[in-house]
């Protein structure tokens, strides 16, 4: 539902945009999900990994989200099913009209 998805704005009249990744990977625990935004997390150790990387990219994501005012999270089904992640970003219209 909409209320599944946290703003970081207390002002209702400022509209949000809603990006959602479905993810079909393996899933993730509840140990896994609470560290997936940190710097070098990189998920469950439980599987193999099919990729490499640092495990800087969600970290980096999160960061970008948060300085313009968004939030971003991911919700589990568990393992063995995709885990949907998610962010959201204000959207302002700007101050004056674009000059032609």
């Amino acid at each position: 539902s909409r209320d599944d998805y946290a703003s970081s704005s207390d002002d209702p009249a400022v509209p949000h945009l809603l990006c959602v990744v479905q993810d079909t990977g393996p899933g993730m625990d509840a140990e896994t999900q609470a560290v997936l935004f940190q710097p070098f997390s990189q998920g469950t150790s439980k599987l193999p990994r099919l990729a490499g990387g640092a495990g800087l990219g969600l970290a980096i994501s999160a960061d970008l989200v948060t300085i313009m005012g968004g939030t971003i999270g991911a919700f589990s089904g568990g393992l063995g099913r995709g885990s949907p992640s998610w962010f959201t970003l204000p959207v302002r219209p700007p101050d004056r009209p674009p000059e032609r």
